[in-house]
């Protein structure tokens, strides 16, 4: 008699792995978190380079950043302070044109 197989007979919804198959799924997720940290660890070096790399260009960034506030900060500030600067300067010059010095002291 020859046996014909049906996909209801080999395959069904309600199928749940036997404990072989759980621990060869286990096995080989073991692999290959294994090989991860095995390559982490030969690695390591090369990852640790470029991590400080990362850092160095994300600090180089802000402090550039930065840099340019203040260049504007400094540039409106100036842009303020100097129609002061003028008027005292104006004003300086009249003062010392109305102060006379007595020449026969």
């Amino acid at each position: 008699m020859k046996s014909s197989m049906t996909r209801s007979d080999t395959q069904r919804d309600d199928y749940i792995p036997c404990e072989d198959s759980m621990w060869q799924l286990k096995k080989t997720k073991y692999k290959h978190m294994k090989r991860i940290l095995s390559t982490l660890k030969e690695k390591r070096p090369e990852y640790f380079f470029e991590i400080l790399v990362l850092i160095i260009g994300i600090y180089e960034a802000f402090e550039l950043s930065n840099y340019g506030d203040d260049q504007a900060r400094k540039r409106a500030k100036i842009e303020i302070l100097r129609p002061f600067r003028q008027g005292m300067d104006k004003t300086f010059c009249l003062i010392t044109n109305s102060i006379t010095v007595p020449l026969g002291i």
